[in-house]
């Protein structure tokens, strides 16, 4: 069984590695022009399509 509080800082971790892929996201939808127009509501709409797939990695080009 795994310990209370190693399970937690497994989740904390994952969540920062969650929180560094969104602000790499960001930054890189921010870099197009055509992408700066985008609403808020469209960048979160695309922050929770890619939690549901659950993708490890963004490349951001």
């Amino acid at each position: 069984m795994i310990k209370f509080k190693e399970w937690k800082k497994d989740i904390k971790a994952q969540e920062e590695k969650i929180n560094k892929s969104h602000r790499k996201l960001l930054l890189g939808i921010s870099k197009y022009k055509h992408f700066s127009k985008l609403s808020l509501k469209v960048l979160n709409y695309l922050i929770k399509k890619i939690e549901k797939r659950n993708i490890k990695k963004i490349r951001v080009y």
